[in-house]
């Protein structure tokens, strides 16, 4: 039943204030014309329009798809067009399609309905029984400001007008005039006399100005109903700006006038109330420092009317929800009652938003027990009274409770169906939450008039759910839809239950309500389908499942991460889940991002979507297919890197480093991906696999670059550059508001400013630490754009990333790194780099001066931060106390080092072979360091330069002849200046007459200079030596995922030899561990120098 649509793209984007010619084809489904721009083709809104007409208009709204156009000409009339039934129609904001035969708004609704929720197959929608005169509701402001028209017959002197908004075509806001209306089309005959009886007995009573928020009388609400003998029934409401006794004489007198004019229907007038809305609520607080006494209050009769549906009369208080369209509220309830009576056996049903109770007493016969529950206290009062009224009060609970703070009363029996008929808005992230994953009912009813919203919402539920039934109807002029949600079952269910047992949700991740990182609305689009442009910080996504799955490795550590209960989850459903079985649906973060130095403009996941979260992480699925994001790319990843990004994420972890986890592999037996490892045309088919990342979050530097205007050097913007400044503001403020409470612990309460500083400081010291444990342990990252940064300060995406094996501070782990930014000397002056454009992006959130010391404090806390932890670190590392001088031993440490291309990790390891207690264990330790540097033939091959001497000249000449040519291929004196100082180095090298013996003498006297200063220092701090052994083997590893054994580990992968797969694997997770002799000789040492070197770039 479910279907994807593809998008269409334009061949160039409409921009802000444009004139555009449109052609109307279709209406929306929030009831606007849509049609094609005749010269740019791209897809254009315009409110008021129909199908048929061409209209000539300037765009308001380019942000959105499709823009929204504002009406300037009529250039062609629609051969369906027809003259409004209602004299206001033109300027009046009640309506919007009166102007189109109603059986072609109703089918236009259909297909709109069809195209936004995706789906075939849809069944008739159930036109309205009334299309005039229906609505039992509405609500009329009362305004010092009037919106003349043609139809204006009511005096124009009048100090005060009742009415409706004025038609927006959305290019400007309501400046506080309303259309006077002494008659409506969408309400009864007796509410149009009583609207025509209020134009008079309002008179003397001062209207509310919404501009200047001062004034009395602010609305009207006039409620109709109709008893179960026929009678009509009348609810008036009052809102005021506030309640006090000088104020209700007013209306007092205002009320003898009524009753005189509305005379003849006087006795359907049963409740008149005075109240103070929201706004004037929190007004009030605001002025005051305290609530209002009073904010309701009777001023005649009963405080509720009365109204029927399905005979069963309903008590309906001013702000209890109630179906606005009875009569066909009547048809919707009918038909969930007959959905009730088909389950077998009766079931318990919970009615969420249950307002007055109607749906819940209509089904009450049909159900062996009903919970209502709402949390308007007035709407719990009258739905009580309506069971005990209409005979079910036996067979109903109700409960005034917000489920998501309080929490479900334990005695409330669990249900088998749900119901839920949401505001306009839907459901909010934590409901959908707390509905799939804690209240867990086997069936959802969900009633909607918005299915733009319920479209939303089914992005969440069709995780756990199937639609098994969909029935669209007309109510009040808009568009209802029942909606009938069943679980998944067979493999779905097995896919769909594990979800449910570990309990993810975005709810649960920064994807949640009120984060600032918004999910795009558009629902229309292609979840797999590429787009140079999203409008949000995440856009749905769907999985694409991996045929044939086999499972390769899983880390119980870090899936238990995901599984604090310690629900039993076999093997095959966490290879079900890593591999994407079913229809899994989630979410692709959005970002941007400086690559190379440069910005790119938008990026985003292109490969990995986001399932939900738990305890406090996040899962997303790594190489599960097309997103919004993938570009040219195809949406997958193969085992190779794959596997490598496993290895390393857990190998980190051990290292206590931190970083992502990754909980498992699951590699396709049949589906393979062309990839070019090298990008040097030799491309070939690789298997394609999944991996399932663990993260406190995936958030990055460049999810804040979304707003990026257009880059001096690239061109390129971000994807939400072109929101105004204040929407900008606005979403940044919340997005660091969220990141700087929720994973950091920054206090709510904090001053906004103080906030983000505080943010920033943390931001930079996490980094700085995180870099500096990289150093330590000789960790190159590869590809350190802004894009692979963690907000938290994980290690995040594991690419083209490498472990030093021979010493060189300029070493460079990725080939696709020609310049050698990213080199491993190089990174934590990169990533302080980073954190200044972390901040340049929040720039417009601050004055000058603030950003000036915020720059000052990111270098200053970065500096220490970094040299603090790096000392401590290295000390560590060489067994030794901080003191004034052993920096002098960790300066010549290094030197030595790169002098010698010793082998770090193992040069590090062999340390504690040192006892004082023993002089020979010094000659030891000398002999180990020499056998782990470089051989003369080593040295020879890495000192190989690029140039010979005639090459170098001729770029000599070239650089003087014609620099710009030089510039373009990167050519300038200080690298012609290196090369020739590499040169002489090899020369003399070569002209040395050294042999591998020699050389190794020289390597030795070498070391044997810094072993003597170092056991110097080691015998005069007195450090017991085997408590010094034993606390530098828990700092320095014996295995480092080094390129040979990742590539091992692969190999055996390809081969399905899985044991050999899971021994490497404990080897890396258990790096300090001594581990068996064979294993330090194959995974233990560096790469067989007589073997050709591996290589790694950005397609690993």
């Amino acid at each position: 039943m479910l279907c994807r649509r593809l998008s269409t793209s334009s061949s160039r984007r409409l921009k802000s204030r444009q004139l555009v010619d449109v052609t109307i084809d279709s209406l929306d489904i929030h009831g606007a014309g849509v049609g094609t721009d005749i010269v740019s083709q791209n897809r254009c809104a315009v409110n008021g329009a129909i199908p048929g007409q061409r209209i000539k208009g300037r765009v308001i709204k380019d942000n959105v798809s499709p823009a929204l156009v504002a009406q300037m000409e009529l250039v062609a009339q629609s051969p369906d067009y027809i003259e409004p039934l209602c004299k206001y129609f033109t300027t009046c904001g009640g309506c919007k399609t009166q102007h189109f035969p109603y059986e072609k708004q109703v089918d236009s609704k259909d297909k709109a309905i069809q195209s936004t929720l995706n789906v075939s197959d849809l069944p008739a929608m159930k036109s309205a029984i009334e299309t005039f005169g229906y609505r039992n509701k509405m609500e009329f402001t009362y305004s010092t400001g009037r919106w003349l028209t043609q139809h204006d017959t009511v005096q124009v002197t009048k100090q005060a007008t009742i009415g409706l908004f004025p038609k927006s075509q959305g290019s400007r806001r309501w400046d506080g005039r309303v259309i006077a209306l002494d008659n409506c089309a969408l309400q009864s005959a007796i509410g149009n006399r009583l609207l025509q009886a209020l134009w008079k007995a309002l008179d003397k009573v001062p209207p509310y100005d919404f501009i200047k928020h001062n004034g009395f009388l602010r609305h009207i609400v006039i409620r109709v109903g109709t008893t179960l003998q026929g009678k009509q029934n009348i609810l008036l409401g009052f809102g005021t700006a506030t309640i006090s006794n000088d104020t209700t004489k007013l209306l007092h007198q205002a009320l003898d006038q009524l009753f005189e004019s509305f005379k003849q229907d006087l006795d359907a007038l049963v409740s008149i109330v005075q109240f103070m809305d929201d706004e004037m609520i929190r007004r009030h607080k605001k002025a005051h420092g305290e609530l209002p006494e009073q904010t309701f209050q009777v001023l005649h009769g009963l405080s509720y009317m009365n109204d029927t549906i399905l005979n069963k009369q309903f008590r309906v208080s001013l702000h209890s929800f109630f179906q606005p369209n009875t009569a066909m509220a009547s048809v919707l309830y009918d038909q969930i009652a007959q959905c009730i009576n088909q389950h077998s056996p009766s079931p318990i049903v919970w009615d969420l938003f249950c307002g007055v109770g109607s749906i819940g007493i209509c089904i009450a016969e049909d159900a062996s027990h009903v919970v209502g529950i709402d949390i308007v206290p007035e709407a719990i009062i009258d739905a009580k009274a309506n069971a005990i009224y209409n005979n079910v009060a036996d067979k109903m609970t109700f409960v005034c409770q917000d489920l998501l703070l309080d929490g479900i009363p334990s005695d409330l029996p669990s249900p088998d169906i749900v119901i839920v008929d949401p505001p306009r808005a839907g459901l909010s992230s934590s409901l959908l939450c707390f509905l799939s994953c804690t209240i867990k009912p086997p069936t959802i009813v969900y009633v909607s008039c918005n299915v733009v919203s319920q479209a939303k919402d089914l992005v969440y539920l069709l995780e756990d759910y199937e639609i098994t039934r969909l029935q669209p109807k007309e109510v009040n002029n808009s568009n209802n839809q029942l909606l009938f949600l069943d679980e998944h079952f067979g493999i779905h269910m097995r896919r769909t239950n594990m979800l449910r047992m570990l309990e993810l949700s975005m709810g649960n991740t920064a994807a949640r309500e009120g984060s600032g990182f918004l999910i795009e609305a558009s629902s229309s689009v292609d979840p797999r389908k590429p787009r140079g442009r999203v409008l949000g910080s995440f856009a749905a996504a769907e999985c694409t499942p991996l045929p044939s799955p086999q499972l390769v490795c899983l880390a119980p550590s870090a899936l238990k991460l995901l599984n604090a209960q310690e629900v039993n989850v076999s093997k095959e459903e966490w290879m079900d889940l890593i591999a994407g079985t079913g229809s899994l649906i989630g979410l692709a973060h959005c970002y941007a991002g400086h690559q190379f130095g440069h910005f790119s403009g938008q990026l985003g996941d292109g490969a990995a979507i986001l399932l939900g979260g738990v305890n406090g992480y996040e899962a997303q699925l790594k190489g599960a297919g097309l997103t919004a994001f993938s570009r040219t790319a195809d949406g997958r990843k193969v085992l190779r890197s794959t596997l490598r990004e496993f290895l390393a994420s857990e190998h980190m972890h051990a290292l206590n480093i931190p970083t992502t986890r990754a909980g498992g592999v699951v590699v396709s037996g049949t589906e393979t991906a062309l990839r070019d490892k090298f990008y040097d045309g030799n491309a070939s088919h690789e298997p394609v696999a999944n991996v399932l990342r663990i993260a406190q979050t995936f958030l990055r530097f460049g999810s804040f670059e979304i707003f990026k205007p257009v880059d001096a050097i690239t061109g390129r913007s971000g994807p939400l550059a072109e929101d105004s400044l204040d929407v900008k503001i606005e979403k940044l403020e919340a997005m660091v508001k969220f990141v700087a409470e929720t994973y950091y612990g920054v206090p709510q309460d904090l001053p906004f400013e103080d906030k983000a500083k505080s943010f920033l400081n943390q931001v930079t010291e996490r980094t700085a630490r995180l870099v500096a444990k990289w150093q330590a342990i000789g960790f190159c990252h590869g590809v350190l754009n802004t894009d692979n940064m963690s907000i938290v300060g994980d290690t995040l995406d594991y690419g083209p990333y490498g472990y030093m094996e021979h010493f060189d501070p300029q070493h460079i782990c990725n080939t696709s790194d020609t310049s050698g930014r990213y080199m491993y000397e190089a990174q934590p002056e990169i990533c302080k780099w980073n954190i200044h454009v972390l901040h340049e992006q929040l720039q417009i959130l601050f004055s000058s001066q603030v950003n000036e010391a915020f720059k000052l404090m990111i270098e200053e806390t970065f500096d220490k931060t970094y040299s603090n932890e790096f000392q401590t670190l290295v000390h560590a590392k060489l067994g030794i106390e901080i003191e004034d001088d052993t920096d002098l031993l960790v300066g010549e440490w290094w030197a030595t080092l790169a002098d010698t291309h010793a082998d770090f990790t193992c040069a590090f390891r062999a340390l504690s072979l040192l006892k004082i207690s023993n002089d020979e264990s010094k000659q030891a330790l000398i002999d180990e360091l020499s056998s782990i540097s470089f051989t003369f033939d080593q040295a020879i091959r890495a000192m190989k330069p690029s140039v010979s001497p005639p090459q170098l000249l001729h770029l000599r000449q070239l650089l003087v002849k014609n620099p710009r040519m030089a510039a373009q291929y990167g050519i300038n004196s200080e690298i012609l200046d290196k090369l020739e100082s590499d040169l002489t180095a090899y020369t003399a090298l070569v002209e040395s007459g050294d042999t591998n013996d020699t050389y190794l003498l020289k390597q030795k006297s070498k070391w044997e200079l810094w072993v003597n200063r170092y056991a110097e220092v080691i015998a005069r701090q007195g450090i017991d030596d085997d408590e010094r052994s034993t606390k530098m083997n828990q700092v320095n590893p014996k295995f480092i995922l080094r390129n040979h054994v990742a590539q091992a580990t692969i190999e055996a992968a390809e081969r399905h030899d899985l044991v050999s797969v899971d021994h490497i694997i404990q080897l890396i997770t258990n790096p300090f561990d001594e581990g068996r002799d064979c294993d330090s000789q194959l995974y233990g040492r560096p790469l067989d120098p007589t073997k050709p070197p591996l290589m790694v770039s950005c397609s690993s």
